[in-house]
């Protein structure tokens, strides 16, 4: 009942970004075009996490320079200009896994990390090697999760997001399990939340 509730509502702004197509002049066919592809790509998106969820596809790796897999995520995010990113990367990490099914984990919690700072503040993303496994950390400065909360995070449809499914954070713990890696969530009410990835990395 979730999911159907999620995939309806994009497909209700795109029927009614349709209609007005119709009859609309030029810069309000624009603006709807745009609704329409928004729209269509979070509609794909809650679709791509219920596949993850039901049949997770199976892992095809290569060796990556890890902190240009990261670079590649944060270039590929919108990070809102009232939100100042830092990165700190060691040199010379090197891992293997699967680049497009890390990339939803990782891409993911950057998300999440994001959408906990409506009002701006301080996105940090490091990574270093920490007994044969790279340690990448997401910090952001927003509103934190109450301990309540902190539990069920990892709970299957268990959201606190008007626009949430609850699959998110279930199908990134089971992509970075899958690579024989952990992923740990700390917060801070009303302060900062730390989620802490790790993998295996590769002897350079």
């Amino acid at each position: 009942a979730s999911i159907a509730h999620d995939v309806r509502n994009p497909l209700t702004a795109i029927r009614n970004a349709a209609y007005i197509i119709r009859s609309a002049k030029k810069e309000k066919r624009d603006e709807m075009l745009e609704v329409i592809d928004n729209n269509t790509v979070r509609a794909d998106n809650i679709i791509q996490s219920l596949m993850d969820f039901s049949s997770p596809a199976p892992l095809e790796t290569t060796e990556v320079n890890f902190n240009t897999a990261l670079d590649e995520i944060l270039a590929q995010t919108v990070i809102p200009e009232n939100v100042k990113l830092t990165k700190k990367y060691d040199n010379n990490l090197a891992a293997r896994f699967d680049k497009s099914q890390m990339n939803r984990a990782l891409s993911n919690l950057i998300m999440n990390a994001l959408q906990a700072m409506p009002k701006g503040g301080r996105l940090t993303v490091s990574s270093k090697q920490v007994d044969g496994f790279i340690e990448t950390q997401i910090i952001d400065t927003g509103v934190g999760i109450p301990k309540k909360n902190l539990a069920k995070l990892f709970t299957p449809f268990f959201t606190t997001k008007a626009k949430g499914t609850g699959l998110g954070l279930p199908n990134a713990e089971a992509i970075i399990q899958r690579h024989k890696g952990t992923l740990k969530v700390e917060s801070i009410e009303k302060k900062s939340t730390t989620v802490t990835v790790r993998l295996p990395a590769l002897d350079k």
